[in-house]
């Protein structure tokens, strides 16, 4: 009896209850997330921008630091010159936050009392009295989604996964494409989302934007380096899709960024097989 009150009293010291405010779709707030329950730790995430803050509350959050490291240095009102840290005193930089609170040092993190903005090591130990030494802050090079991006990818049930696969396999990227979608295509692919991840029949996103018949979309996908001559489950290529289904501007795109004419079905079929118009047999055969 005395060993399992002993194993209980080890874990409530062990394990807290954190709430985690958080910038939705921020890869960094994701790693430090990760590496807290990797700790034991049970976290309450909250959307940081959604939050209706109270000037007093949010005070405490920033304990004893420089009224420099309360603010999020890479926040667009910064960088754009539109608010100066070094300008404000301690009322005007909470009013600030109060009306853009992508100002504000994240994550904000909060177990009964104890509370602390940002993800520095030390002062976590210092706080919470736990150790995160091989979580690194929040800097840089941490790639935060893009607000746009992280927003459809909410919509279309990914959460912040740009690699996530859901129905059929689809991936963001094949379904961005799928609905001819360029921006967010480009967006997922700057954010290094898997360019060539396949569904499960084998299709590619640049099938997709064949689907699609958004040929700026395409030529893009080509020369950003998705593979033009992927085969799907029955060997088609996009080309040989192309040609039997009419599509005449997506088999000129394709033959103009080097589509491979040779290829060929499981059955033995070639685009120029497939052709299904005089004017795509005659673009093959050229």
């Amino acid at each position: 009896m005395h060993f399992i009150f002993s194993i209980l009293m080890y874990m409530e010291f062990q394990t807290m209850l954190i709430t985690f405010y958080e910038k939705p779709g921020c890869g960094g707030n994701s790693r430090q997330k990760n590496a807290l329950v990797g700790l034991g730790h049970i976290l309450d995430v909250k959307n940081l921008l959604a939050e209706k803050w109270e000037r007093g509350e949010l005070r405490k959050y920033f304990g004893n630091k420089q009224l420099s490291d309360w603010f999020n240095m890479t926040a667009p009102a910064i960088k754009d010159g539109i608010v100066k840290p070094a300008d404000l005193d301690e009322d005007g930089a909470l009013e600030a936050m109060l009306k853009d609170p992508l100002l504000i040092k994240r994550p904000l993190m909060k177990s009964r009392e104890k509370m602390m903005s940002g993800f520095d090591p030390v002062e976590i130990q210092e706080i919470f009295g736990f150790d995160v030494s091989a979580q690194e802050a929040c800097s840089k090079k941490d790639k935060c989604l893009n607000p746009e991006l992280a927003v459809w990818l909410e919509s279309k049930g990914f959460g912040a996964d740009i690699d996530k696969q859901y129905t059929n396999g689809d991936t963001p990227l094949i379904t961005a494409c799928r609905d001819g979608n360029l921006q967010i295509a480009k967006l997922l692919i700057e954010a290094g989302a898997d360019k060539n991840k396949r569904n499960n029949d084998f299709t590619n996103p640049l099938w997709a934007a064949c689907f699609s018949d958004n040929i700026e979309l395409i030529g893009y996908l080509v020369d950003a380096g998705v593979d033009i001559n992927n085969q799907n489950v029955n060997g088609a290529t996009c080309l040989i899709y192309a040609a039997s289904a009419k599509k005449e501007n997506v088999v000129n795109i394709l033959i103009q960024k080097g589509a491979d004419r040779s290829l060929s079905t499981l059955d033995g079929f070639t685009a120029l097989d497939s052709a299904s118009t005089r004017e795509i047999l005659e673009m093959l055969k050229k």
